[in-house]
């Protein structure tokens, strides 16, 4: 089958366990990027840090980042930005977090932190995307304020802190996990598959002419809109869930993508 778009998740998708791409992942992005489909990156991860990857693959594309509240053209050009609303910044910048989450906040192309975490520092090793870590809130601009996202090894806690936080901004941000270890707050209503919808329509492209690959619940909007849309067998049970008819592909530890584009895209 051709498709004039192919949209890939990173963690847990693109990537492996150990947030790295294999050669064969490498080999085949290449090989249809060559072929004239455009290749999409759509993470939750921030436009620098992705930047690295699409770099790594050699893709001269759009980037969709932050889970859809920016979009980066190749040259840096913002073509997307959606941000929080300034009183969710300011109750998630005095809410009452266990000392087991560690806040982060993506504010245009920075990376900022209150607290020092090394683990996340060698997450993005990678990219050499680092934090600054600043005071309190007095250091934010707040009008510039993409998303928010909590990270820690203790899940139930997160599983708390998610219902605890859902109840305090419901009306006025989105709260879920993107990975099992990270919550996201969100800007109302923005998705992946929002900031997709958004791109494709300036380009003219319908969404039967794009295919994506996913396995968290921040793919749910972006799988669903697309014409045809593939899980990874790791994908989040609560995904797998929600979309119990859309075809199921190798894991990300055994190049699913790479694998699929392979047998049945040119």
């Amino acid at each position: 089958m051709q498709y004039k778009v192919v949209v890939c998740d990173l963690d847990g998708t693109l990537l492996d366990s150990n947030h790295s791409l294999s050669d064969e992942t490498r080999f085949e992005i290449k090989r249809i990027s060559d072929l004239g489909v455009k290749v999409i990156l759509a993470t939750g991860r921030h436009y620098v840090d992705v930047k690295g990857v699409a770099e790594q693959l050699g893709l001269d594309t759009c980037v969709i980042g932050s889970n859809g509240t920016r979009a980066y053209a190749n040259d840096g050009e913002r073509l997307i930005m959606h941000n929080l609303d300034e009183s969710v910044i300011d109750k998630m910048m005095n809410f009452d977090l266990p000392d087991d989450i560690h806040l982060n906040i993506y504010q245009g192309k920075e990376w900022l932190v209150v607290e020092d975490n090394e683990a996340l520092l060698k997450f993005h090793s990678h990219s050499n995307f680092v934090y600054r870590k600043i005071n309190g809130i007095e250091d934010l601009r707040k009008s510039e304020v993409n998303k928010f996202y909590l990270y820690s090894l203790n899940i139930e806690l997160l599983q708390e802190t998610e219902q605890k936080l859902i109840k305090e901004l419901a009306d006025k941000a989105d709260v879920f996990f993107s990975y099992y270890s990270v919550i996201e707050v969100m800007p109302k209503g923005i998705s992946k598959g929002l900031a997709l919808k958004e791109l494709m329509e300036n380009r003219g492209i319908k969404p039967e002419e794009i295919i994506a690959f996913g396995d968290g619940l921040n793919d749910y909007e972006m799988l669903s809109y697309v014409g045809k849309g593939l899980v990874m067998k790791n994908s989040d049970k609560k995904l797998l869930k929600l979309l119990p008819d859309f075809e199921i592909i190798g894991s990300n530890d055994e190049n699913g993508v790479a694998k699929y584009i392979k047998e049945n895209i040119y």
